[in-house]
């Protein structure tokens, strides 16, 4: 049985600008990278939280994909007006305020470098995640 997500996985137009913003910017940890025959990094490995990563290709260096349907990632904060008080003086524009959504969790929204929606959210005690997934 699927235990969990391990990792999603970007292909990305700047490397160095990418992983610049999840691990200087958001406090992602850069893990390690694989290099491809030629000596060149084709993928960049980071860390969000424990078991939980995310990956990046150089654009030019994968290849493309047909019928994605790729929509956001959303990152889980415990406190999410402090974070997005932090990662605006980081430099980072704040797309959507904090509010509170339909499913009773804080959430604001960001995006990448490349242009990738961010959902940043704070999941309440009330909230429909935690009723259904208690810790």
């Amino acid at each position: 049985m699927i235990t969990g997500i391990t990792h999603l996985a970007y292909a990305v137009a700047d490397l160095n600008r990418t992983v610049d913003f999840y691990c200087g910017k958001l406090g992602f940890e850069k893990l390690f990278s694989l290099e491809n025959d030629k000596g060149q990094v084709w993928l960049q490995y980071t860390k969000a939280a424990h078991g939980q990563y995310v990956e990046f290709f150089p654009a030019d260096r994968v290849e493309p994909q047909s019928g994605q349907s790729f929509c956001h990632m959303c990152l889980e904060s415990d406190d999410l007006l402090n974070d997005v008080d932090l990662f605006r003086s980081r430099g980072i524009k704040i797309n959507q305020e904090v509010k509170e959504g339909a499913d009773g969790a804080l959430q604001a929204w960001i995006e990448d470098p490349d242009g990738n929606p961010i959902e940043l959210m704070q999941l309440l005690p009330g909230s429909m995640q935690r009723q259904r997934d208690p810790k």
